[in-house]
């Protein structure tokens, strides 16, 4: 399901704050490229392609900017009741309900389900490669705190200052100007503009991906400090300015510290971050799309050391109509050499299921049907097929049409399908079909009781619509109501032949 992919800085014009998500959008580009993708970072909506991913989307209500519908908004700011961005009447909660949303937060995620917006994906702010750019200079600043003035923090600064250090605060610079000053500074502070706060990951990662020495207040939200711990030094507001002071006479102390901090940090790639954020995106996206699709469809695939299983798969749910409304239930057999035979359920989170059972255990093709279908959930109804098919297009939608048009209280279609030569070469008859016909009955020598085969017939005509009443089934293709698999189960003690 992964599509095109956008990242989006929302940057109104003349506003220099929008380059604070410059560093968060440089690692999420290098992560999509990590993943196979090349994803450009624009500042132009009309440049974006496929989904968009919004950095900055805060600003959109107070600058009057239209965010798609189908964006992904990455909220990267701290959720709280007394911020001016959550605010009832400033429009981000709106804005933030009507789409998807990452946070890289788990306590802003939580926060956020106060605000009615949920579910939320959790994205974390990791480290990629670009991201360490900042070159050696000297070091001529004590404590360098990068940020804007505040009542709270001026306290702190003061205090550093009486001292007697050499302190430099960097406000509204951003980019390489921004970079020259943290390579200059023994020491950077952080700390928050309110007691109740989190830890600014935004704003400590681009430090930390550069071997800066780091003293910084601690916040609410443990899941962003712990993973740090010893990289930097964490401290409580009243003892900001004494810790800072302490450092500065511990040259050794603050470069094995910073170099700490680096290693954990980049033990953190925003790649492994982002592939997750991603699976748990498109899972959201299947189920709204199986929310809306209309009736659900149960496949069912028993599949014995097959290596055409994961392309029928893929293909099944890449042609139907409305993917979101298709589940796959497998019984996988293999043997421990068959990894050409494997399927990986992960590409479809929540939408393919498997049961595996060693080649040897099997009981037979209809035991192996009987197990795919204990993994349905509900639907309305469902698709037998066998491990090497090939589907057409909006099949899904056809084949419930279909039975809408059965002159039966209880249909079933059924037929033999056309072969294929993988990996896509079909053998298609466009005007026809293959009947099920009874080719001959079996003698006392034979242990199967009746013989079928395919007849070509029309695909459609006026007085049946394409529809033939046939006398028997084939289970590589049976497509009813899921009550038939209670009405009529399949019999688990047929081993092949007969079924």
């Amino acid at each position: 399901m992964r599509d095109n992919f956008t990242l989006w800085i929302v940057s109104p014009e003349g506003l220099v704050w929008s380059h604070v998500f410059d560093e968060v959008a440089v690692g999420l580009q290098s992560a999509f490229r990590d993943l196979g993708y090349s994803v450009p970072v624009v500042t132009d909506p009309r440049e974006i392609s496929g989904t968009a991913i919004v950095l900055g989307a805060n600003l959109a209500p107070m600058y009057g900017i239209s965010i798609p519908r189908d964006a992904i908004i990455y909220n990267l700011e701290q959720v709280h009741v007394g911020s001016r961005w959550f605010q009832q009447d400033y429009g981000y909660i709106e804005l933030l309900k009507r789409h998807a949303v990452w946070d890289y937060s788990q306590r802003n995620i939580e926060m956020l389900k106060g605000f009615g917006v949920e579910p939320v994906v959790h994205c974390s702010i990791g480290y990629a490669q670009e991201l360490t750019r900042v070159a050696p200079a000297k070091q001529d600043v004590d404590v360098l705190f990068i940020g804007g003035g505040h009542p709270r923090r001026q306290v702190v600064l003061d205090e550093i200052g009486q001292r007697g250090a050499r302190l430099k605060t960097v406000y509204k610079v951003f980019g390489r100007e921004r970079d020259a000053w943290m390579a200059r500074g023994k020491i950077h502070l952080n700390m928050h503009k309110e007691p109740a706060a989190l830890f600014e990951m935004v704003r400590v990662s681009h430090l930390l991906a550069n071997r800066c020495f780091v003293v910084s207040e601690r916040g609410e939200d443990a899941t962003l400090e712990t993973p740090l711990e010893g990289g930097l030094v964490f401290a409580p507001y009243e003892k900001l300015a004494a810790t800072c002071l302490d450092y500065l006479l511990k040259p050794k102390e603050r470069k094995a510290i910073a170099e700490a901090g680096f290693e954990l940090f980049r033990a953190m790639p925003q790649r492994d971050f982002l592939d997750k954020a991603l699976a748990g995106y498109e899972l959201l996206q299947r189920k709204k799309e199986m929310a809306a699709a209309g009736p659900k469809i149960f496949v069912a695939i028993a599949s014995f050391r097959d290596p055409e299983i994961q392309p029928t798969i893929s293909d099944l749910l890449r042609r139907a109509a409305s993917p979101g409304r298709v589940r796959v239930g497998v019984c996988l057999q293999n043997a421990p050499e068959d990894t050409d035979c494997e399927v990986d359920e992960a590409r479809y989170p929540g939408q393919v299921k498997v049961i595996r059972v060693a080649h040897e255990r099997s009981e037979g093709a209809n035991w192996a049907r009987v197990q795919a279908f204990s993994l349905m959930e509900g639907e309305d109804f469902v698709l037998l097929v066998d491990s090497h098919m090939r589907f057409a297009d909006g099949w899904d939608a056809a084949l419930v049409a279909m039975i809408g048009r059965c002159p039966a209280e209880k249909p079933v279609i059924s037929c033999y399908l056309p072969n294929y030569d993988p990996p896509n070469h079909r053998f298609h008859h466009p005007d026809e079909l293959l009947r099920v016909r009874i080719k001959k009955l079996g003698d006392a020598q034979d242990a199967q009781m009746v013989h079928v085969s395919g007849q070509l017939v029309a695909a459609s005509d006026e007085d049946r619509g394409g529809l033939y009443p046939t006398p028997i089934p084939v289970a590589n293709f049976l497509f009813g109501p899921a009550s038939m698999v209670k009405e009529v189960p399949i019999d688990p003690y047929i081993h092949f032949w007969g079924d």
